[in-house]
């Protein structure tokens, strides 16, 4: 709940949105994102309000045409004109602008796992 506005995250076969980017202010590099991963700026993370976490997003810089992958892992951007919160990395190789831009995300995947093997 978020200002008396609740949200919950569901289950998407087809998912894009257009409207505002802003960069990810409530997270600094090394702490732990709402998925428990460690948050790294410079990497393409961000945050959305109800995709499933982890999971993969295309975000489109409509200003420019440009466009990268993201793995959304982190809760935000509860609005309805700011629909991510994105790494400074996302924001530097789209070239948007440090308050903001507009943008579309296309879900490429949700829940998106990974598997890590430990060295020894």
């Amino acid at each position: 709940e978020i200002d008396g506005k609740w949200f919950y995250p569901q289950e998407y076969s087809f998912f894009e949105e257009i409207g505002i980017a802003k960069t990810l202010n409530d997270l600094k590099t090394g702490k732990k994102t709402k998925n428990g991963e460690i948050y790294h700026d410079e990497i393409m993370m961000g945050a959305h309000r109800s995709l499933p976490l982890p999971s993969l997003v295309r975000v489109t810089n409509l200003s420019n045409g440009y466009s990268v992958r993201v793995r959304i892992n982190h809760r935000g951007a509860f609005s309805n004109t700011n629909i991510i919160e994105l790494s400074t990395g996302v924001f530097e190789k789209l070239k948007l602008n440090e308050l903001g831009g507009l943008v579309k995300i296309s879900l490429i995947q949700q829940n998106e796992t990974f598997l890590v093997n430990e060295v020894m």
